[in-house]
């Protein structure tokens, strides 16, 4: 799951996953908002955010590499049509 759909299922908000994980909340926010790319963002900041959420950091990072590989699959197979 990504971040985002994480937080809506724990009821958090930006603000509080920024509170609770110690984050900036700017940082926070541009990885939900996917300004910055979760794939490429230091270890400590997935690591917090992970725990905050209560999952792994592979299982964050997993979830990001299965969506890409998702999209690139079906650009691939439009172009094919």
């Amino acid at each position: 799951m990504k971040v985002r759909e994480l937080m809506e299922a724990q009821g958090l908000t930006v603000y509080g996953l920024a509170k609770k994980s110690g984050m900036p909340i700017s940082t926070v926010n541009f990885i939900c908002n996917q300004k910055v790319d979760i794939l490429k963002s230091r270890a400590e900041v997935v690591y917090r955010i992970a725990k905050t959420l209560g999952v792994s950091m592979e299982s964050l990072i997993e979830s990001e590499l299965e969506e890409r590989e998702q999209k690139k699959r079906e650009e691939e197979e439009a172009k094919q049509a």
